[in-house]
């Protein structure tokens, strides 16, 4: 049985984090969801600017014998219709030699915990089509449907 680390990602870690973010660009080109070929550099740049920018923003890993084999990405806005404090997972990415071993339900788990420190009173991922069953399975639902125009 395999052990896992979870913690707050370090500056030391963003690297690996990126490369990690590259797996899953790839894996969404597999599955017909075309993404930007410079991931990992782009996401890099995307991270440091959360990191320092306005909004409280976070990374959590999930690390395996000094791997990280899993990451979520998230930060926390105030919802200027209704004036409430959302906190946003924006990326969440288990390595698939790690999946169904309870890893991504852990890391929304911190996430939505540093949120509730915070005060977030509402939740929000924006779910890969076809796993939006996944995600129901950690409490979400679906509320809107998202529509792009020139992608």
């Amino acid at each position: 049985m395999s052990k896992f680390e979870y913690r707050m990602a370090g500056l030391m870690d963003l690297h690996e984090v990126a490369e990690l973010y590259g797996d899953m660009a790839r894996e969404l080109d597999i599955a017909g969801m075309p993404h930007d070929r410079n991931a990992q550099e782009r996401y890099l740049l995307l991270v440091i600017d959360s990191l320092v920018g306005p909004n409280p923003a976070a990374i959590f890993i999930a690390v395996n014998n000094g791997k990280i084999v899993g990451f979520i990405h998230g930060d926390m806005v105030v919802d200027s219709y209704r004036g409430r404090k959302v906190g946003r997972c924006h990326h969440l990415f288990v390595n698939p030699e790690f999946r169904g071993r309870g890893i991504a339900l852990k890391l929304i788990r911190l996430l939505e915990n540093l949120g509730k420190k915070l005060g977030v009173e509402v939740s929000e991922i924006q779910a890969t089509p076809g796993r939006e069953k996944a995600y129901e399975r950690f409490g979400f639902r679906p509320v809107s449907l998202k529509m792009v125009k020139g992608e």
